[in-house]
């Protein structure tokens, strides 16, 4: 997949002059003004932008870009003899580097440090492309930055071993594909047990699958011990830790602290991890007197922390696309994708039940369609169905955010502005696309 580069420069005969030697070993796109530039941006960001700075420019459009776009993309700026105040101002605004234009090897030099960017650029999506198909057989997507940053904690956490994780996140989150995934990476207890448990009801589950002889008082207890000897070795994920029942709290601390289930309860330690689930905060639950300071502090030694859905748009696609293959597979695909207004709307929504509500939305959609290729809007439930209506036209919330797993669009995308400007129509390609 090929990176490109935003090139602005006004002079025509100047930006011909630098396109040749900046086209040896680069993708540059040349466009007339910052205006153009910025429409494009809000489309989908390139690697880097190289925009012109002039003397005075006051509150120039330059400038003005890269506020909004200088922390999100390498911005270069260049110009002719700029004072140091105009060269700090760009700075501060967000651009990358700032260029004297009429310095001798100005073009090689900016070739040089375009290539590097790019260079940087590659091994980054590299990467990121590969902490995503590592979580991507988790049911896990996250080629936004979060999730990234979310990915990389997990997989050094599933190095510590017998260290407890923390893993917090709203509700409808995937805390328990987040702990699985740590679970099998971790090099010591990926091939042994896994077990999943909601505290919220877990002293009642326990009590009922012990032994029918065993005093009623201690069922739960007894349970909690059958559990560790079970997990022997393996991992024991407790969601919603916040809500376990104060008995078995008492042996959880206990077994921070000792290595064994239970107090007397236990022949021997068992070498079981700890990976823990929260939907708040467990000071919180401390604060209000329902759980024990020295054991939130423990299960805290390692946080991993989920951010909802809505705060990672990007995301939102590439995790619909695999909710669709998930749901079919194994039967036959009456969807093979979905309409691009349905993935806008998608990308759009709120989705307050996170992760859980988007996937229930995908297979409620499902359910009853006949065969077809694209899943379009009117398929989903009524609840997104309505939400989608009441959304404010896209032009007032910004173009949807970029989508990194459609590389063939992208590709399309810059074929045909490649094609066009060799027909000298690229800005009005870029605008038509822009609102597209």
């Amino acid at each position: 997949m090929s990176i490109p580069i935003l090139l602005c420069a006004p002079d025509e005969v100047f930006a011909a002059d630098l396109v040749r030697t900046l086209a040896r070993d680069l993708d540059v796109v040349p466009l007339g003004d910052v205006a153009s530039v910025a429409d494009s941006c809000r489309h989908s960001l390139p690697v880097a932008v190289v925009l012109p700075m002039s003397w005075p420019s006051g509150d120039s459009p330059t400038l003005e870009f890269l506020r909004a776009f200088g922390r999100r993309t390498a911005a270069v700026v260049y110009g002719g003899r700029l004072p140091a105040a105009v060269v700090y101002q760009a700075l501060a605004a967000g651009a990358a580097r700032v260029l004297a234009a009429d310095a001798p090897g100005f073009a090689e030099d900016l070739r040089r440090l375009l290539a590097e960017v790019v260079h940087d650029k590659r091994l980054r999506m590299e990467d990121q492309q590969a902490l995503a198909r590592l979580f991507a057989e988790f049911g896990l997507a996250g080629a936004s930055a979060d999730m990234q940053e979310v990915f990389r904690r997990a997989l050094k956490g599933s190095h510590f071993r017998d260290l407890p994780v923390l893993i917090s996140g709203p509700p409808g989150s995937p805390r328990g594909r987040l702990a699985a995934a740590i679970h099998s990476f971790d090099p010591k207890r990926g091939r042994r047990p896994f077990f999943s448990l909601d505290c919220a009801d877990l002293a009642r589950v326990l009590a009922d699958a012990a032994e029918p002889d065993r005093a009623a008082g201690g069922k739960a207890l007894a349970g909690w011990c059958d559990l560790f000897r079970a997990a022997d070795g393996g991992t024991l994920f407790l969601d919603r830790v916040d809500q376990l029942d104060a008995e078995l709290q008492a042996a959880l601390l206990e077994w921070s602290r000792s290595g064994r289930p239970a107090a007397a309860a236990d022949e021997a330690a068992r070498d079981v991890r700890v990976i823990a689930g929260t939907e708040g905060s467990l000071e919180d639950a401390v604060a209000e007197g329902g759980f024990p300071a020295q054991l939130a502090e423990w299960l805290q030694l390692f946080r991993v922390a989920l951010p909802p859905l809505s705060g990672h748009p990007e995301d939102i696609a590439a995790q619909a696309r695999r909710a669709l293959r998930a749901y079919q597979a194994g039967r036959e695909r009456v969807a093979l994708d979905f309409e691009p207004a349905t993935l806008a709307a998608l990308r759009r929504l709120p989705w307050e039940g996170n992760t859980r509500q988007l996937e229930r939305a995908v297979r409620d959609a499902l359910k009853g369609k006949g065969p077809g290729t694209l899943l379009r809007l009117d398929a989903l439930p009524d609840e997104v169905r309505r939400a989608a209506r009441e959304l404010p036209p896209e032009s007032e919330t910004g173009a949807a955010p970029d989508d990194p797993y459609l590389e063939q669009t992208l590709e399309e995308y810059e074929r045909r502005l490649l094609r066009s400007l060799g027909s000298g129509r690229a800005d009005d390609f870029t605008l038509k696309w822009s609102r597209q």
